[in-house]
């Protein structure tokens, strides 16, 4: 047995936290914004690529959104599926080229491993704008608010939670203060913005 000093300070927790050791049900959201120098599959030198999703059984097939003549394609597509994890956690996203009389050839394809992103301490916040707003162009897209997102960081920092005030004007996290004004100053609010206190 070896003794440890008391004077030398615990190493910190590798796992603060571990999932549910049951099936985690989950949204997935995919956005597909571009292509870039995609393999040329049609006589002129170029193609007309689709996207193609599958995870698991279910298959998104967006053929009849296809791009033609073209190899840097601009997608700005977004698909949303269920799954179960870690059951289904195989998201495969293909790309492939439009004919009309013969077949759809594969332009290429990538595996996402989707219990390794879940269990990753690195959260993928694609699209998420800096201020919450309840509608518009900027409407808040993550399944968690922001007052969420910051109380997990906490947990898993093993900081005390945040505490907001009564208005919402106020948060202190992590031994400061902030106000709301001192974010929105000089800035461009939007006339879609949520309540503070959500925020």
């Amino acid at each position: 047995t070896l003794f440890r000093s008391p004077a030398i300070p615990t190493p910190p927790r590798q796992f603060r936290e571990l999932p549910d050791s049951g099936p985690q049900e989950c949204i997935v959201r995919i956005y597909i914004v571009r292509g870039f120098d995609l393999q040329p599959k049609d006589n002129n030198g170029l193609c007309d690529p689709y996207i193609k999703i599958s995870l698991s059984k279910k298959v998104v097939d967006d053929r009849d959104h296809y791009i033609p003549n073209t190899l840097n394609p601009i997608f700005g597509r977004m698909y949303e599926l269920n799954c179960f994890l870690p059951q289904e956690k195989d998201l495969k996203i293909a790309v492939y080229d439009y004919d009309t009389l013969t077949r759809d050839e594969k332009v290429g394809e990538t595996i996402i491993d989707l219990e390794n992103r879940f269990l990753s301490r690195f959260g993928a916040y694609c699209g998420i704008p800096q201020q919450y707003c309840i509608s518009g162009v900027n409407q808040w897209r993550d399944q968690l608010r922001p007052t969420q997102i910051l109380q997990n960081i906490a947990r898993l920092k093993g900081s005390p939670a945040p505490v907001i005030s009564d208005n919402g004007t106020r948060l202190r996290f992590a031994g400061r203060e902030y106000t709301l004004e001192e974010f929105e100053a000089n800035k461009k609010l939007h006339q879609h913005l949520g309540p503070d206190r959500k925020s």
